[in-house]
């Protein structure tokens, strides 16, 4: 097979696999809508998409699932970009913003901004900017322990070491914080949909979409910089460049989904290897195909949570709960296969 043919199998790859995978999501949105405590019928649905008469009640009840609906769409599809990014910065298959404790500092820095100022709540843009900060942060202090360390798994085990202790703050201050909040603080350290405003959703669309777009034009480039710096450079690309310009939108696009959201782990590593299966380990394909996985993986877990709740009286699990229980084993299988290779 020459070097077009292989091009035109991995480009009808890309394109099947797309349309799949927004027809899943379109599926998964409908269904979303209409799962809960009180069941709403597609023909419902149907007719207020498409802007036809339907019952007040009804209508304020689908347009609050869309808010969460929405959130959980774009959460996951930040998450499945990050994950693209910042395993391709790191020329890493295990690197995750959760694994990588990103995801966690952020989370510790902004509780620790909302006990100084409770009043910064009212502006989520300040909130996901600190959280950004904390991003950074973190993916820093990862990177800078995992330089002291020589084994080939010393930024995993950097980043379980920044996250073990992150976390441990982010417990203790939150603890501190959900009577400020009003909200109990396992949905924040897990993540949970039902606090998320409307107004939370032009802040997260932009800031996926920015990302989004970063990566995007930035797949050629980090398909040159995963070979190494050298062959970066010979490219007529800087490594640094691409470096500082990927960490920089892995770090806002985790920032502004914990600021919202809350911290939802292993999506940004199930995402990009299920793309990666799918449409190849090109940027340019891998990096759409993993913000579709990534939504809807985040939105089939908050039907779940969605659907348990409403058939018991304990309340809505975290919505990293159910994506832990999807992202745990596809994380011990690559482990696995690190260790026997």
């Amino acid at each position: 097979m020459t070097a077009l043919e292989t091009y035109r199998h991995l480009v009808r790859r890309y394109v099947t696999s797309t349309l799949i995978l927004a027809a899943a999501l379109t599926s998964l949105v409908i269904t979303s809508l209409s799962v809960g405590t009180t069941h709403l019928g597609f023909k419902e649905i149907i007719n207020y998409m498409l802007g036809l008469e339907v019952d007040t009640l009804h209508r304020g009840l689908i347009e609050l699932r869309m808010v969460r609906t929405l959130a959980a769409a774009l959460t996951g599809a930040s998450l499945g970009v990050s994950g693209v990014l910042i395993q391709g910065v790191t020329r890493n298959p295990l690197a995750e913003p959760y694994i990588l404790g990103i995801s966690s500092t952020a989370l510790s820095v902004v509780s620790l901004a909302l006990i100084m100022n409770p009043s910064l709540i009212n502006s989520r843009f300040e909130v996901v900017m600190i959280s950004f900060l904390g991003a950074v942060l973190g993916f820093l202090l990862t990177l800078l322990l995992s330089r002291l360390g020589s084994s080939g798994f010393s930024l995993v085990l950097a980043g379980v070491a920044v996250t073990s202790i992150s976390s441990g703050i982010a417990h203790l201050l939150l603890y501190l914080l959900q009577s400020i909040l009003r909200i109990p603080y396992v949905y924040l350290l897990m993540g949970s949909t039902t606090s998320v405003l409307k107004s939370d959703i032009p802040i997260l669309a932009s800031v996926t979409l920015c990302g989004a777009l970063v990566a995007v034009l930035m797949s050629k480039p980090l398909n040159a910089y995963v070979y190494g710096d050298e062959y970066s450079k010979q490219l007529g690309f800087n490594p640094r460049t691409t470096l500082l310009i990927a960490t920089t939108a892995t770090s806002l696009l985790t920032g502004s989904a914990v600021a919202v959201v809350g911290i939802v782990g292993f999506v940004g590593l199930a995402a990009p290897h299920i793309a990666r299966y799918l449409v190849g380990s090109d940027h340019r394909f891998s990096s759409t195909a993993s913000a579709l996985l990534g939504a809807n993986l985040v939105i089939l877990s908050d039907i779940v949570v969605r659907a348990i709740s409403s058939v018991s009286n304990l309340g809505e699990l975290p919505l990293g709960v159910v994506t832990g229980i999807i992202g745990a084993p596809i994380l011990a299988y690559l482990v696995l296969r690190r260790v026997r290779e």
